[in-house]
C-alpha cells in the first residue's frame, strides 16, 4: 500500500512539475514575441526576425493550448518572411507546418514541394512532405469517405 501512495507521489509531483514547466516555456515565448513585434517595428524588411515570431508563435502555442488565432499570428509573419526572402528554405517548412496544423494540407504540399526543389537536401522539410503525403491518404479515412 505504501508503495502505491509512493508512486502516485511521485506521479503528482511529476505531472505538476511539468504543467509548470509548460507554462514557463508559454510565458518565455510570449517574452520573446513582445521582444521580435519591437524588433519588426524597427526593421519591418527583416525576414530573419519574422521567421523567429512565427516559429516561436507556432511551437509555443503547443505549450498550453494551440491557439487558433496564435497559429494565425505565426502564419502572418511566415508568410511575410518567405515574401521578403522567397528562396528561405526555413521559413518555407516551417509556415507549411503551421498550415498542416490548420489542415491547409493543399498549400502545404506545395510549400515542401518548392522549399525542396530549392534545398533536396533537407531531411526535415522531406520527412514532413512524407509525413503529410501518408495523411493526404488516410484523410478519406478521417473525413468520413472511402479511399
Amino acid at each position: 500500500m505504501q508503495g502505491k501512495k509512493l508512486l502516485l507521489g511521485i506521479l503528482c509531483v511529476q505531472l505538476f512539475l511539468s504543467f509548470f514547466t509548460g507554462l514557463r516555456l508559454w510565458g518565455n515565448v510570449l517574452f520573446s514575441a513582445q521582444k521580435y513585434e519591437r524588433a519588426i517595428t524597427a526593421d519591418p524588411w527583416n525576414h530573419v526576425y519574422r521567421h523567429a515570431l512565427g516559429t516561436g508563435l507556432a511551437r509555443g502555442s503547443r505549450f498550453v493550448k494551440q491557439s487558433y488565432t496564435t497559429m494565425l499570428h505565426a502564419e502572418v509573419h511566415l508568410r511575410r518572411a518567405v515574401e521578403l526572402y522567397p528562396g528561405y528554405v526555413n521559413a518555407m517548412g516551417n509556415l507549411a507546418v503551421v498550415l498542416v496544423a490548420q489542415k491547409k494540407w493543399e498549400e502545404a504540399e506545395v510549400l515542401f514541394r518548392r522549399a525542396l526543389s530549392i534545398a533536396p537536401w533537407h531531411y526535415p522539410i522531406s520527412k514532413n512532405l512524407e509525413v503529410l503525403q501518408k495523411m493526404k491518404a488516410r484523410r478519406g479515412v478521417f473525413d468520413g469517405q472511402e479511399g
